[in-house]
């Protein structure tokens, strides 16, 4: 019998640019994918981490990704999911489990 499978969506939430250290998630958790709403002069960094923009990269927005530009990442965050405070960085919106 086949088995029927749908990708996880996750829990949506908008990273501001330039808001400094964002916090998507302060434990354990997947950072799943992030669609791009205004672009940036920087690239966007994803930690993990609980709340420093620091530790493990477990994903990046390139500064010349495109508004709508949709990246997969499905990376695991032991400690936590956060983003780097850069002033330039796009804007985008992260869905985590």
């Amino acid at each position: 019998m086949a088995e029927n499978f749908f990708p996880a969506m996750g829990v949506p939430v908008a990273v501001p640019a330039g808001a400094g250290v964002s916090v998507l998630k302060a434990g354990p958790g997947v950072l799943l994918r992030c669609m791009v709403t205004v672009t940036g002069a920087v690239n966007a960094v994803i930690f993990d981490n609980a709340a420093a923009g620091s530790g493990t990269n477990i994903g990046i927005i390139p500064s010349t990704a495109a508004v709508g530009q949709v990246f997969e990442f499905n990376m695991p965050a032991t400690l936590g999911i956060t983003v780097g405070g850069a002033a330039t960085r796009p804007a985008f919106t992260a869905a985590y489990l």
